[in-house]
């Protein structure tokens, strides 16, 4: 994959991250899935660093997005929009810490967890520039499967391992008791990897052998 300009502004991450947990911690009504989605996501970035070539303000950027994906349920009818209103709480949230460019792009990568992944005719999408639009599109997959693998809020997947085979993404599962429901949301959610990757996701479900 080719590689993406990289993020111009550096900032203390740390002083950024206490202001994206302090805003979690008043909206959202469970912290543990949420943290436990973050840690996901960010195995996968990491294990598939080869592939998106992205950086480490990038990671932050998905952090930041795992962990607010969510705020959204508390003004939302039964969580049905809470993708949108949680991007819609990011934007207009008064950011001390987090560049103002990197609002918008927290924001969409939060507001596709759920529901359909980037369209080409979406408004907030398109008025990012390009090297952004394609930061965005590389890193949703990354937390749409991630949000899959906690499907049930109860932290059963404890670990991914993600390798590339011909002509798939094997993301292989260490975790705790039954996991169908997790693999089975994670395959409906893993939608938006062949564009943005290039391949499909395959689950499967135990640790390699050694």
């Amino acid at each position: 994959m080719k590689n993406l300009p990289a993020t111009t502004i550096q900032l203390d991450h740390e002083t950024a991250l206490a202001e994206v947990r302090a805003m979690m911690r008043e909206h959202d009504r469970e912290p543990t899935h949420v943290e436990h989605v973050s840690q996901l996501a960010l195995q996968l970035f990491d294990q598939l660093a080869p592939l998106h070539q992205l950086g480490a303000n990038d990671r932050f950027i998905l952090l930041a997005a795992a962990l607010l994906h969510d705020i959204g349920w508390p003004a939302s009818e039964g969580g049905r929009k809470h993708h949108k209103i949680a991007a819609r709480m990011i934007r207009q949230q008064r950011w001390k810490s987090v560049p103002d460019d990197w609002i918008p792009l927290i924001a969409c990568v939060a507001r596709y967890h759920r529901r359909t992944p980037p369209r080409e005719h979406h408004r907030k999408l398109l008025a990012l520039a390009r090297a952004d639009e394609t930061r965005v599109r590389l890193l949703v997959p990354l937390l749409r499967l991630a949000d899959a693998l906690d499907r049930t809020h109860l932290c059963r997947v404890t670990r991914v391992h993600a390798s590339l085979k011909p002509g798939a993404i094997e993301i292989r599962l260490e975790g705790l008791g039954e996991m169908d429901a997790e693999i089975k949301t994670a395959l409906r959610k893993s939608d938006a990897f062949p564009a943005a990757y290039g391949h499909h996701i395959q689950i499967v479900n135990g640790p390699a052998c050694s």
